[in-house]
């Protein structure tokens, strides 16, 4: 068993340090990420009829923790896997 083979839609790039130019090319990363989320979300909204203030309010905390948790760096360990 080699584990699991499935990667989740918005975990499906991985930046090495030898083409990581600077924060701008992750925060780019992420941000290109984050649009295929913010999609999901906005459909997700008019589907379940969300007002606008509070659709806003859900996007934003969204879009920190999101922008929070891939900013961290992948340990070493996970690039020799």
């Amino acid at each position: 068993n080699r584990g699991p083979t499935y990667v989740p839609p918005y975990q499906t790039y991985v930046i090495t340090s030898s083409l990581d130019d600077g924060s701008s090319s992750i925060n780019t990363m992420i941000h290109q990420q984050y649009k295929i989320l913010q999609h999901d979300l906005s459909v997700l909204y008019a589907k379940h009829d969300v007002n606008a203030a509070q659709s806003m309010f859900i996007s934003k905390e969204i879009k920190e923790i999101y922008t929070s948790t891939f900013s961290l760096p992948l340990p070493n360990v996970l690039y020799r896997r």
